[in-house]
């Protein structure tokens, strides 16, 4: 019989391509086993693989102790996925805005679609759905 520790090392190598380096956003200390990327790596595991796949989802970075901002590969664009206070979800799709004029700021984010109340069991449908212009 398997004891508890066996148990664990083989859910650990089972998931280890799965686990992603994230980046600290300027001015937080390098990340260790904390809240934040126990939150964040939780978030990104729940988002399906060929979800991550079919939308280009890459550079996955905690932005805060419950958001998560990935890359996504059609053009600049971001999803961010930020874990609220009732253990749902919002999805937010962003688009980065360069503009030329001096009045206005060099870059600003454009939300084109959010969404809220979203179970972990929906975040590939939506963030699929967001990125490929289904979900409006």
């Amino acid at each position: 019989m398997p004891t508890a520790a066996g148990i664990l090392g083989v859910f650990c190598l089972t998931f280890s391509p799965q686990i992603v380096s994230f980046k600290c956003k300027e001015g937080f200390p390098p990340m260790t086993t904390t809240a934040r990327t126990t939150v964040a790596t939780t978030t990104w595991r729940q988002i399906p693989v060929m979800t991550k796949m079919a939308c280009g989802l890459r550079e996955a970075t905690a932005v805060s102790e419950t958001e998560l901002r990935a890359k996504c590969l059609r053009g600049r664009h971001y999803v961010f996925v930020k874990l609220d206070p009732s253990d749902t979800y919002t999805v937010r799709f962003v688009r980065i805005k360069r503009n030329r004029s001096a009045d206005k700021p060099l870059i600003e984010l454009v939300e084109e679609v959010t969404r809220s109340d979203v179970y972990f069991d929906m975040l590939g449908e939506m963030i699929y759905g967001m990125t490929h212009g289904l979900i409006k």
